[in-house]
């Protein structure tokens, strides 16, 4: 074998293909009006998920990404495409991205059965998800300073590892029996690039297409 086709091969094997299934990721399902989780699948080898057999109301959609993503999110050609997009909606995909820092990846839905209309993309990660913790100057002397300074660490931390759910949709159930479901899957950026700003001059933005939700410099 040789040295390109290896490098083909370790690069597959590290960061998987587009389109594959972000396996041991977290799909889970809140009721709105009871505050709490009322369904959760974690993603397998098909990437496919479904919540069926819901009763009327409101619900919110979360996603939890594993630490190990890396191994299936595709990072390779991150400056051919780059953008300032982190989360968007492309609505005639019914597809939600994520330019994750360790990739990128999508929510295809394909499923989306008694939904009231407009359902609501949303990306709203944890509490301090994103948060760079400030180190200031502290007096090696102020020994009750310093143990506050630990148990102010330590609920960070803690609070951190509770939810590390992103909530990406909330929608409403008509009646009963709804049911939506889709795949999590990795994907390039060349992928990302194209359903959330497009190839045109005309952004698809600007043509209504896309919603989004966040960008970096936001």
């Amino acid at each position: 074998m040789n040295t390109f086709m290896l490098l083909v091969l370790l690069q597959l094997n590290l960061f998987g293909t587009s389109g594959e299934p972000v396996i041991k990721s977290k799909i889970s399902l809140d009721a709105v009006s009871a505050k709490e989780t009322v369904a959760f699948i974690q993603i397998g080898k098909s990437g496919n998920f479904l919540f069926s057999n819901l009763d009327a109301g409101q619900y919110d959609l979360y996603i939890e990404i594993p630490g190990n993503a890396t191994k299936t999110l595709d990072k390779r050609m991150r400056q051919k495409f780059e953008n300032d997009v982190e989360a968007a909606y492309n609505t005639d995909k019914e597809t939600w991205l994520w330019q994750h820092p360790d990739g990128f990846l999508k929510v295809a839905f394909g499923t989306m059965k008694k939904l009231a209309e407009p359902y609501t993309p949303v990306f709203e990660p944890p509490l301090g998800m994103n948060d760079e913790v400030e180190e200031t100057e502290s007096d090696p002397n102020d020994v009750v300073g310093a143990i506050l300074r630990k148990k102010a660490e330590a609920e960070r931390m803690m609070n951190q590892q509770e939810d590390q759910r992103v909530r990406i949709m909330r929608f409403t159930v008509i009646g009963e029996q709804g049911s939506i479901g889709g795949k999590i899957l990795s994907t390039t950026q060349k992928d990302f690039h194209m359903l959330t700003v497009g190839k045109a001059d005309i952004t698809l933005e600007n043509k209504g297409v896309v919603e989004i939700l966040q960008r970096f410099d936001d």
